[in-house]
């Protein structure tokens, strides 16, 4: 067994500003999601693992043995983590390469990510700017970029984030 000494400290860095009620991290499905994960020891071998085990591709994330870096780049075609999902996420350190805790010292730092559910639907309308009012007049759906103004209005729609911004 290690002494305490040899146990790698390790932590993990991020710069997500949106945590919920309980301290657990919050971004929104599609958001980016980098964390770095650091140790006091620079022989220290690194590993991230996700859990409820996700199958995670790895054109969307890097999940990596020596590896400091996790990365989550998801996609509208790869949504990989399910919206309102919570996950654990951790990060281990250990001195020994099969990261063995009996013949090497492991450090292990976690954090929880909840991924925001979408708002529920509600109604999307845009209208050149003058028609699709309280008037008569009808929305008209086209004009020239740069030239003609829009109106959009999102009505109807909900979430626990609010105000919600579009």
């Amino acid at each position: 067994m290690s002494s305490l000494e040899e146990i790698p400290f390790v932590g993990i860095s991020h710069s997500i500003t949106s945590v919920d009620g309980v301290g657990r991290l919050k971004i929104n499905a599609l958001e980016r999601l980098i964390l770095y994960g650091q140790s006091n020891d620079p022989k220290t071998l690194f590993s991230w693992t996700i859990g409820p085990a996700t199958t995670i591709s790895s054109s969307v994330a890097l999940l990596a043995v020596a590896s400091q870096y996790f990365v989550l780049l998801a996609t509208i075609e790869q949504q990989v983590l399910m919206p309102g999902g919570l996950y654990l996420i951790s990060f281990t350190g250990s001195t020994d390469e099969r990261f063995n805790i009996v013949s090497g010292a492991v450090g292990r730092a976690q954090v929880e990510v909840i991924f925001n559910p979408i708002p529920s639907p509600g109604t999307f309308k845009a209208c050149k700017e003058g028609t699709g009012g309280a008037t008569d007049v009808p929305c008209v759906k086209s004009g020239t970029a740069l030239l003609n103004v829009f109106t959009v209005a999102c009505r109807q729609w909900s979430d626990e984030d609010v105000p919600l911004r579009y």
